[in-house]
Formats: C-alpha cells, structure tokens, sequence
C-alpha cells in the first residue's frame, strides 16, 4: 500500500518539476555537478502504511556544500507519501542523479531509486532495504 501511494503522489508532474529544479541548480553550479540534496524525513517520520507524512527535515543540508532544499526550491504542500533524497554522481561516463524514495510498509522499510544520467544500473523498483 504504501509504495503504490508513494508512486501515484510523485507522479509525472511532480517529477517533472523536481527534474526542473534539479537542472536548474546544475546549471547554476556551472554544470559541474548535481545538488546532492539529504532525506526530507527523519527515520522515525518516514512515511509508511500509506499514510502521508509532513517531512521534518528539509533544513538539513549537506556540510561540504550546503546543498539542500531550500537551494532548489522544491516544496510540495501536505503530507508527502514518501520520504526524498537526492544523490549525485559523476563518472568516466557523466553526470547523473538518482531520486531516491523510501517508504514503510507493514514495518518493511523500501527504497526505489529513478536514475537521470548515464549510469543506467542505478535505476531500481521497490526493494526491501536490508540492514548489515
């Protein structure tokens, strides 16, 4: 229930306008990397069961670059059906991102990762997230 909530929240026009944002704030860094921008909710406030859940961390940012919501300007009214990061990398192969969701669901928490760039084996559907 709550990855399919999640799927249907951050549906095609809110990824579009994320994607957006996130070009935006590429080109405002000269190109020389993706926002790598931290998880919108604490670990206890992850959204889970299908229940929606206003994130309590979009202050946080990143300490060696300052990264963070506010810098891409990023807002979505309401509870958010997911909890959000965004990860960066560069490689011999480019530039990319991944936009990575997580949710719990009957206490199972997931991840499901959306690539944008040339590293096409970070893209991932649900998982389980397996603590070592």
């Amino acid at each position: 229930m709550s990855r399919a909530a999640a799927d249907a929240w951050f549906d095609a026009p809110k990824l579009v306008s994320f994607e957006n944002r996130l070009t935006a704030r590429f080109n405002a860094l000269g190109q020389i990397r993706y926002p790598q921008v931290l998880l919108t909710h604490t670990d206890a406030n992850i959204p889970a069961d299908g229940v929606g859940v206003i994130p309590d961390a979009l202050d946080r940012v990143t300490s060696d670059n300052g990264d963070g919501w506010g810098k891409i300007s990023f807002t979505i009214g309401g509870p958010w059906f997911a909890a959000l990061e965004v990860n960066n990398y560069g490689s011999s192969k480019g530039q990319g991102y991944e936009i990575v969701m997580y949710v719990r669901e009957g206490g199972v928490l997931y991840r499901k990762a959306r690539n944008r760039g040339p590293e096409t084996e970070r893209e991932s559907d649900w998982a389980e997230v397996r603590v070592l």
